[in-house]
């Protein structure tokens, strides 16, 4: 069916004129009528009265049309825009800069597989580096988004906060003394704990001294930088070492160390999506609605286990 004869029909109808009507969809009055005729013609019956009146009525015939005409109408709208989504995603593209440590978490993983699977069309990539290159990308426009723990508070960014999770630690068997799973940080007044590079994420670092200062624990990195230069130095070294919530299979306790919980206080570790403020594109909406699902389903999962 002609959707020009369905928009001239309807825009009569609403206009009740057929001068009007033209003007409204910037045509000649002579060729909305012959769009009109051609469907009348089509359908076996008048869809208004012929009359001198000032006001154009239509038919009974015309009214129980007139509702089928714009569903039609509603149905060939949004097939163009769904249309239109096709071929501007066809050439859309997105990058992800996630933080290295990400890789482990569950979050992360159903983000990027989800993204992948339901939108194969867009060029994805995602590039793994430490949280201080990652803003810097992000400025410049390298990366579009970005999922890091505790970001900088930077007011030009936009932050959607997917998941959260309890820093532990590492402590050397021959230095625990205590029962079960959990320490108490006072016991370790005075103590050093090894930590990643401050350079890493120099943020999210500040926090982690402010907070261990209270019960008198100082700080340190290794002079390498990564996890596992952490993990290697605590051993050498025999030093406790804080360690991020990953699943067992990544985050195995090394060998003659324990791995705690801390008694009485959390340091949650909180896991965002990141953009500039006001970037926007089809590619992006898409990545930040679905982590937006996932943040949904991370809370209730919090909730329960709470």
């Amino acid at each position: 069916m002609d959707i020009k004869a369905l928009k001239g029909f309807t825009a009569i109808a609403n206009c009740r004129s057929f001068t009007q009507a033209a003007k409204q969809l910037s045509i000649t009055q002579p060729t909305l009528s012959i769009q009109l005729k051609r469907l009348e013609d089509k359908l076996g019956f008048h869809l208004f009265h012929r009359s001198k009146k000032a006001a154009v009525e239509l038919t009974s015939e015309g009214r129980k049309f007139l509702l089928e005409a714009h569903h039609v109408l509603q149905a060939y709208d949004r097939a163009v825009t769904y249309g239109r989504e096709i071929l501007a995603s066809k050439s859309g593209q997105l990058t992800l800069g996630a933080e290295s440590f990400s890789l482990h978490r569950p979050e992360r993983n159903e983000l990027v597989f989800e993204y992948l699977r339901s939108y194969p069309e867009i060029k994805f990539r995602v590039i793994n580096d430490q949280p201080c290159e990652l803003f810097s990308q992000l400025e410049e426009g390298t990366i579009d988004v970005m999922l890091c723990t505790r970001p900088d508070c930077r007011e030009n960014l936009e932050m959607l906060k997917i998941c959260e999770y309890d820093l532990g630690m590492f402590l050397p068997i021959e230095t625990w003394s205590g029962e079960g799973t959990t320490i108490d940080l006072r016991s370790l007044s005075g103590s050093k704990v090894l930590n990643v590079n401050s350079r890493y994420h120099l943020p999210w670092t500040s926090r982690l001294c402010q907070f261990f200062s209270q019960f008198g624990i100082e700080i340190i990195s290794p002079p390498e930088e990564g996890y596992e230069a952490v993990v290697r130095f605590s051993q050498m070294l025999r030093l406790p070492m804080l360690t991020l919530d990953l699943p067992p299979r990544f985050n195995e306790t090394p060998a003659d160390m324990v791995h705690c919980t801390f008694d009485g206080v959390a340091l949650p570790i909180e896991w965002y999506l990141i953009k500039k403020k006001m970037t926007r594109s089809r590619a992006l909406d898409k990545l930040w609605a679905m982590g937006t699902k996932i943040a949904d389903n991370s809370e209730a999962d919090l909730v329960l286990a709470r």
